[in-house]
């Protein structure tokens, strides 16, 4: 006994068949793209710092200067106990504030930027202070900052979205 199929029995089939190709040719070329990333995400991580930082969006860590965020591949060590600015010029061109009665005047001057490897800061253990309460007995709590982070490195997009390419280990140098 033989089955026979409707023209459109047979052109569904034909549409599927045709789906199907598409399908994997769609994803043959995904794969294809999927490995040619990954190994530019491989080569990029291989660059040094200088390079990634100008290619790429590495999401830095700061250390606070005086309340300013600076970005730690902006530092090196200098001794044992010291952060400063990498480079020749050690300082920065900080702004303050100085405004009274809801004026802001601002008085700026150029900052030797130091930052110690050792943060203190006060914290306040009484469990009933809120912060429109002073703390009645501060406790200072010492820190010592690491040297080696692990920073994110993005992928620059035109339309600013960030797309995460690869961690990498990084040390704040000696200074030179």
């Amino acid at each position: 006994m033989r089955k026979t199929l409707s023209l459109s029995a047979v052109l569904a089939f034909a549409a599927g068949l045709a789906s199907a190709q598409t399908i994997d040719k769609d994803l043959a070329e995904y794969q294809a793209q999927a490995g040619a990333r990954a190994k530019a995400r491989a080569e990029a991580q291989k660059l040094p710092w200088e390079q990634i930082n100008a290619k790429f969006g590495p999401d830095w860590p700061t250390m606070a200067y005086d309340g300013i965020p600076v970005s730690i591949f902006a530092l090196c060590r200098a001794d044992a106990d010291t952060f400063v600015l990498r480079g020749p010029k050690k300082t920065m061109n900080i702004c303050r504030d100085t405004g009274y009665d809801q004026r802001d005047v601002y008085t700026c001057k150029e900052e030797r930027v130091t930052i110690p490897v050792v943060a203190t800061s006060e914290e306040c253990p009484d469990p009933q202070r809120n912060e429109y309460r002073d703390c009645p007995n501060p406790v200072k709590v010492s820190s010592t900052r690491p040297m080696t982070y692990q920073v994110d490195v993005y992928e620059r997009d035109i339309h600013e979205d960030r797309v995460a390419m690869f961690t990498k280990s990084y040390t704040i140098p000696a200074c030179q």
